[in-house]
């Protein structure tokens, strides 16, 4: 049995280069490019900053199309 382990441990490593090397690539093999989503999800997502709208933006837009509230009273 242990001899087993090195030959498992080597094939996986193989097998781990192949989908790094080639698994990117578009319109590579399913077999190889299934980890590609998983490990953006793990190595990346947590990064990605939260999308907040530009308020100011907005305000500017709709004072522009007459749909905003204004911010100086009319007297």
């Amino acid at each position: 049995m242990s001899e087993l382990l090195p030959i498992a441990l080597s094939l996986l490593t193989a097998y781990a280069a192949a989908c790094g090397t080639w698994g990117g690539e578009p319109g590579a093999p399913l077999w190889l490019s299934w980890p590609l989503p998983i490990w953006n999800r793990i190595a990346n997502d947590w990064r990605r900053p939260q999308l907040r709208p530009d308020r100011a933006k907005i305000a500017r837009l709709e004072r522009e199309l007459g749909i905003g509230q204004d911010d100086k009273p009319t007297a």
